[in-house]
């Protein structure tokens, strides 16, 4: 887990809340605590509250009548006064608040692996199944993790579970919930880590790009985490949520490359449209006229000479 980011978150919220008083369960509601922090915040008094329980009925002796009803009300009434009045003292603060930055922010980038640890810590199993729903408890993001040991627990019929049966039931649980996942499935499964982002650099989603490589390097995401790495090439140390969308979008969803060119096609001339047709009735043809069958002219007959007089000669 990037250790840089986690620091930085401590500081933040350490200089928010700093070490001059006690801390009850109402402080935690306050910004900028996150509300995953102050869900392990809580849960860490409510485990020494249920210890200072037990630790008081582990000091009862015969010497006390314990089971006198004034003695149980008024036993009854010191448990609900404790647990309303818990709190974390101003020397244990530093170090109570450390733990709970650490292990919620390595549980938001390897969530599998830092149940394992924080489950089992040191421990091999098998441990039972009250004690691992109280551990899981702790962690408020991905509920999908106490879904699957419950089913685990109901389907096997059984009350443990060893440290490698459940490291290997988690791990397989983690990578299937992401398989197939698309850009928005991603992001909503990233919300937690976003949000926390937020509340270190109020107004601002950026995330280092160390903590989103560890986070997908967790899921398996082969091609994401390559992306993240040629980013960094690029000089790029933090994305938002805008840069990230970009990039999954990049990586899930690309853009389908062009078609090979062709030559363009022939373009045909558009052919005329027909004339329109008159909807008023064509004019009859007029018939023509009969030809006059004309006669050939005939050329006159010579005019005979007029006979010629023979004239007698005149007597003298």
């Amino acid at each position: 887990m990037p250790r840089a980011f986690s620091d930085r978150l401590f500081q933040h919220l350490f200089e928010a809340f700093p070490p001059t008083r006690d801390y009850a369960r109402v402080d935690f509601d306050r910004a900028p605590m996150p509300s995953l922090m102050a869900h392990f915040l809580t849960q860490t008094l409510q485990r020494r509250f249920d210890l200072e329980v037990e630790q008081l009925r582990a000091v009862r002796s015969n010497w006390f009548d314990y089971d006198h009803p004034e003695v149980r009300e008024a036993h009854k009434a010191l448990i609900v006064a404790l647990l309303q009045h818990a709190q974390i003292p101003r020397e244990e603060w530093e170090r109570t608040l450390r733990q709970a930055v650490e292990h919620v922010t390595a549980y938001l980038i390897r969530p599998a692996q830092t149940l394992v640890e924080f489950v089992f810590n040191v421990e091999e199993g098998p441990l039972p199944a009250h004690v691992v729903y109280r551990r899981i408890g702790y962690f408020a993001a991905y509920p999908y993790f106490r879904t699957a040991v419950e089913a685990y627990f109901e389907r096997k019929g059984k009350a443990e579970i060893t440290r490698a049966r459940f490291a290997e039931l988690l791990s397989r649980v983690d990578r299937r919930m992401a398989q197939g996942y698309d850009v928005e499935a991603w992001l909503a499964l990233m919300e937690p880590l976003l949000l926390l982002t937020g509340d270190l650099t109020p107004g601002r989603t950026e995330a280092p790009l160390s903590v989103l490589r560890a986070f997908f390097e967790d899921k398996g995401a082969d091609a994401i985490v390559a992306q993240f790495d040629a980013a960094e090439r690029r000089g790029v140390h933090a994305l938002d949520e805008a840069g990230l969308r970009t990039l999954l979008t990049a990586v899930l969803a690309p853009e389908p490359e062009p078609a090979p060119s062709e030559p363009p096609p022939v373009v045909l001339e558009p052919l005329p449209p027909p004339e329109p047709v008159s909807s008023e009735p064509a004019p009859e043809p007029v018939p023509a006229s009969p030809e006059v069958r004309r006669e050939p002219a005939v050329a006159p007959e010579p005019v005979p000479a007029s006979p010629e007089v023979r004239r007698e000669p005149a007597v003298a």
